[in-house]
């Protein structure tokens, strides 16, 4: 791969997304729950902290989600639509390389807008906690955004993008309810449900399993083998969603 080609691509497209609304509307939005959550954190003394942690954290994964949702499933049909990859696809430049690029500027920019918000939200709690909980919360966030991202954009080459969002996004919650699933199949007799759901746990990513968001992880901490599976199950979906979307987007026609 063109490593050169990549970096210069990416920083193209990264630079084209900072100057889009939805990107800056999204930015608001995540600073203005933060400030909801410190007032909503003010009317408790004895829980103010978890509370003000609990809203924030919420925010910075929901707004994330939404950003990669939204992106993820719109950015390539745009490019299409407005034939604006062609001029790019026009030089010496493999559509692979410019499928990655565009995700690239995407997980680069979410990294950025998670590690802000993180900061904000450290520097806002008066109570230390250990910068390695910190790390594992925010790898956690952010890789779980990111498969979401890889997801959107690998549905998006064979579906329209507003079916494409909604697809990721079940994806997404099945991921989150797969535990609940299978804790219903083993108490259910109805073998169909039971096949279903051992299809969706070889499947579906387990998003469940890359959720530490809670006050008491941040303070108690995580077994060092957690950020271990976070970035192995993390990374390798999102890498092999990348190669399929990749794959897919070789084959597609953009006239």
């Amino acid at each position: 791969m063109n490593f050169h080609g990549l970096r210069a691509l990416t920083r193209v497209f990264f630079l084209e997304l900072i100057r889009e609304k939805l990107v800056w509307g999204a930015a608001a939005l995540g600073f203005g729950l933060f400030l909801m959550g410190l007032a909503l954190g003010n009317l408790s003394f004895d829980e103010k902290e978890r509370i003000y942690f609990h809203l924030s954290v919420t925010a910075i994964h929901s707004v994330g989600l939404f950003l990669m949702l939204i992106l993820g499933a719109t950015k390539l049909n745009r490019e299409i639509e407005k034939q604006t990859c062609l001029l790019v696809l026009s030089r010496p430049i493999s559509r692979q390389l410019f499928y990655m690029a565009q995700f690239l500027s995407l997980a680069i920019f979410i990294f950025i807008f998670d590690g802000l918000l993180f900061v904000t939200l450290g520097l806002s709690l008066s109570s230390s906690f250990s910068p390695s909980n910190w790390s594992i919360l925010f790898l956690g966030i952010f890789f779980e955004q990111s498969l979401v991202l890889s997801l959107a954009m690998f549905a998006s080459q064979k579906l329209r993008s507003f079916i494409a969002g909604f697809f990721a996004f079940g994806i997404f919650l099945v991921g989150h309810w797969l535990p609940d699933l299978q804790y219903f199949a083993k108490k259910s007799e109805n073998e169909p449900f039971q096949v279903m759901v051992r299809i969706f746990d070889a499947i579906v990513p387990h998003f469940h399993q890359l959720n530490f968001r809670s006050f008491e992880a941040l303070k108690e901490g995580l077994p060092g083998s957690n950020l271990g599976f976070v970035v192995i199950h993390g990374l390798g979906w999102t890498l092999l969603l990348c190669v399929l979307g990749s794959q897919l987007w070789k084959r597609r026609d953009l006239v």
